[in-house]
């Protein structure tokens, strides 16, 4: 016992002697401690316990999923394989379709799931919704705290798991080659690739019938530039010379010799003016892209026609170039023709074929100006003078996309592939324009210049704006010819409605033998003559490009029903 100082008292002393105090408040917070141990404890327990249920759930969604018409058997014999032996399934009251569980409640729900980011997350399945594609199965049970005496939780853990049956569809648009003359085709394909093509119809009918494996191609190209350890997706965002393009297209067409050939004898003449693209521009693999070169999904085909892969491939390649065309449109009158074309790029993001699912990626046709100019002889009346006649045609690009692919349960096979398709916009102008775009000037086209005459005329038409049009393909038309939303008719349109929409400026020099109104007739007599040589003219010209006016071709090439997936 320590001796107490003189003078100080032992009061003093015991108050100012702090030994213990630390016991004391351990004594005081142990509980506290305990209690807060306990609940990080049984926190943890707890969303342990909830991802096991939500990967219960999730597994369960897919099982139901891959077996719609029964969904609720194929749940609870997984829920039975995987440790929940003695389930008895119960009604619960007030809620017809719900079952129990000892200690789990579980619902399992069937009926639509549409993949539409427009839509919220909640709204995208609709439980009851024919044709059935999906499967949403729920889990509730208590929570299961280890420490009693901090009282039962209120609420159970509820989770729940939706799984779609995956399809997918290849489509693309603007196939129309297979109506092509091929004087048309030799004269586009030589300015395109800067190179004089004489390619005989037999070659040309060898590329309608040939077919592309894309996935192939891919992976012969990969190994001819020595691209090693990529994904599919590397390779179409490549830059690749035209020519390797052209000669992997003709590896992979090795059983149609003549096909093969052609594009061969194609890829020596792109390399003579080299120029590259990006395969992605024109091509969306979807979940192909991801996988490593060599190792596709299973049972993974793309099979796309050679000769509008190689329009679409040189249109990519050549950019937006100014291509100025020889060509003959003699008939009655009609003396001479100049035509120029402008091939402009497709919509930011799109491409001509694309590998997807619902809703699906939107494939557009590239956008065009064609721009001619015909000379017809005005006869006695016009002093025997051509008439030079300007005709503009702005070809605006047309959509198609997937709407729906409808599965039934247990098929790999689709039974419809639904397509929406919005066909090209077509504006057809008598002027003389300079410039391109917001800035291009616009005047009337000065169309003769006589001696003792000169006229001036002005015509704007442009094809109302078209809704979707909804397109179906049965199960046994997958892979086949493509079909077309529109009418082939509305060029013929479009030059009727401007014949007769222009708007004249006649001034006549000396003595006046007829009025303006007869020499407006006069001319709109000849220009009539116009519209079946140059609707030829213009239809091959967009056949090749694979645009139409006011319609468009779309192929559904490939369709197929996958495994389920989890979506929410």
């Amino acid at each position: 016992m320590p001796l107490i100082p003189r003078n100080t008292s032992r009061r003093r002393w015991l108050g100012s002697d702090r030994a213990g105090n630390v016991a004391v408040i351990t004594a005081a917070f142990a509980p506290i401690a305990a209690m807060m141990a306990a609940l990080a404890i049984d926190t943890g327990a707890i969303a342990t316990q909830k991802r096991a249920l939500q990967g219960h759930a999730d597994m369960a969604a897919l099982v139901a999923a891959s077996d719609l018409l029964n969904a609720e058997g194929a749940a609870r014999a997984y829920l039975s394989d995987n440790g929940r032996a003695t389930i008895e399934m119960q009604y619960d009251e007030g809620a017809e379709d719900v079952r129990s569980t000892i200690g789990v409640m579980m619902q399992v729900e069937t009926g639509r799931y549409t993949a539409d980011k427009s839509l919220p997350v909640s709204e995208r399945f609709i439980a009851g919704q024919q044709p059935l594609n999906a499967a949403r199965v729920s889990l509730s049970e208590p929570q299961h705290r280890l420490f009693e005496f901090l009282g039962r939780s209120p609420k159970p853990l509820d989770v729940s798991g939706v799984a779609v049956v995956s399809a997918e569809a290849g489509i693309s648009v603007g196939s129309r080659l297979a109506r092509l003359e091929g004087g048309v085709l030799n004269g586009l394909l030589s300015e395109l690739l800067g190179a004089e093509i004489g390619l005989s119809a037999m070659s040309y009918n060898a590329l309608l019938d040939a077919d592309v494996d894309m996935i192939d191609c891919l992976e012969w190209l990969a190994d001819d530039l020595e691209l090693t350890a990529i994904t599919y997706e590397d390779v179409v965002s490549t830059n690749i010379g035209l020519e390797d393009f052209l000669s992997a297209m003709a590896e992979t067409v090795s059983d149609n010799a003549l096909a093969s050939q052609a594009l061969r004898s194609l890829a020596q003449d792109a390399g003579r003016i080299p120029s590259t693209l990006q395969i992605g521009e024109i091509i969306e693999l979807g979940r192909i892209a991801p996988r490593a070169i060599g190792d596709p999904p299973a049972g993974t085909g793309v099979q796309l026609q050679a000769l509008p892969l190689l329009m679409a491939s040189t249109i990519t390649a050549n950019g937006s170039n100014q291509i100025d065309l020889e060509l003959s449109a003699r008939a009655g009158r009609l003396v001479e023709v100049d035509a120029s074309l402008v091939i402009g790029e497709r919509p930011e993001g799109r491409s001509w074929f694309a590998l997807s699912g619902l809703p699906g990626e939107t494939v557009s046709t590239a956008q065009m100006r064609l721009s001619i100019i015909a000379k017809i002889g005005g006869g006695r009346s016009l002093s025997n003078a051509l008439i030079s006649l300007p005709i503009h045609v702005d070809i605006a690009s047309a959509d198609a996309r997937i709407t729906d692919i409808l599965c039934e349960p247990g098929e790999r096979e689709p039974q419809r592939v639904s397509v929406a398709v919005r066909p090209s916009i077509a504006r057809l102008r008598v002027a003389e324009i300079s410039g391109s775009g917001a800035s291009a000037r616009v005047r009337p086209a000065h169309i003769l210049n006589g001696r003792f005459i000169q006229i001036e005329a002005f015509a704007d038409v442009q094809a109302a704006n078209p809704d979707d049009t909804q397109l179906r393909y049965m199960n046994y038309e997958i892979g086949g010819d493509p079909k077309t939303a529109g009418t082939d008719r509305a060029l013929e349109g479009l030059l009727s409605s401007a014949i007769s929409d222009l708007h004249y400026d006649i001034d006549v020099v000396g003595l006046q033998l007829l009025s303006d109104a007869h020499i407006a007739t006069i001319l709109s007599g000849l220009f009539s003559e116009l519209s079946a040589p140059v609707d030829r003219l213009v239809f091959s010209l967009t056949s090749a490009l694979g645009l139409g006016l006011g319609e468009a071709d779309v192929w559904v090439h490939t369709a197929s029903c996958n495994a389920p997936v989890l979506v929410q």
